[in-house]
């Protein structure tokens, strides 16, 4: 009896830790989007406001905890003999979410294209962050009941 009670502190801790760990990454995502949103505002700001090239603001950007990596990659990249949006695009290609509101900024063409451009997808991801945040008490709702559903289950059977 007391194996078969072990085993069931093991399969409710083994749920608890798997949301846990769901509910970390939604975290981790929320602050990744919230730094990028940020960093593509700051682009912007800097090419209207103070009319800095690309390079130099990328020197800035890629000082950021979460998103800098990205932004350091592509200013390490700009020197190679593609073009600024082929770079742009391999460079957050790896990018785990909202993938497609990065690609689509046009960091080619002149500096109001690309101003609007940076403006638009901040705005997207602001919008993102949003949605997300309105599903996440449901989504919560549902992790915790589907963890605790399947933990009950196994233990019930283990019992």
């Amino acid at each position: 009896m007391t194996m078969k009670l072990i085993g069931a502190a093991c399969i409710a801790l083994a749920a608890g830790k798997t949301v846990q760990t769901l509910f970390l990454q939604r975290r981790r995502e929320d602050a990744l989007l919230r730094h990028m949103a940020a960093a593509l505002a700051t682009m912007a700001r800097e090419i209207r406001w103070h009319h800095r090239p690309i390079p130099a603001i990328l020197q800035e950007v890629k000082q950021d905890e979460m998103v800098g990596e990205y932004f350091g990659e592509l200013a390490i990249l700009l020197d190679s003999k593609n073009t600024l949006q082929y770079t742009w695009n391999s460079v957050f290609n790896s990018f785990p979410i909202e993938k497609e509101t990065i690609l689509n900024i046009r960091v080619a063409g002149d500096e109001e294209q690309l101003i609007s451009s940076l403006e638009n997808a901040v705005e997207r991801l602001q919008h993102a962050l949003e949605l997300r945040r309105s599903k996440r008490g449901e989504q919560t709702k549902l992790c915790i009941a589907a963890a605790l559903s399947a933990s009950g289950g196994l233990i019930l059977l283990l019992l």
